[in-house]
């Protein structure tokens, strides 16, 4: 009952518009958030060195304990954006232990 007060006979776009919505939580640093995943900044950028080299998605993934779309996401910046390859002898070294 509490937001009926706020909505008007008017259109559903007017009344979508002018709801009040919460804040989104973004003021938390991406690194902090990172709590519970099964990589962390070291593996992922011996990800992004093992892909600058070559490798295949499916063999990351098997080789990581991830799925094939979490390695794909890597690649692409959908995740991980942040963590960039510091060396650019990293994707050498990669390959050799790999």
């Amino acid at each position: 009952m509490e937001r009926c007060h706020v909505l008007d006979w008017t259109t559903r776009i007017n009344n979508t518009i002018f709801t009040p919505r919460p804040e989104p939580i973004t003021s938390t640093p991406q690194k902090l958030r990172r709590h519970t995943t099964k990589l962390n900044e070291e593996r992922v950028r011996q990800i992004k060195a093992a892909l600058a080299v070559g490798a295949r998605c499916a063999d990351l993934a098997g080789q990581f304990g991830v799925s094939v779309q979490c390695i794909e996401h890597i690649r692409s910046g959908r995740s991980w954006s942040d963590v960039k390859l510091t060396e650019p002898s990293a994707a050498a070294a990669a390959q050799s232990t790999a």
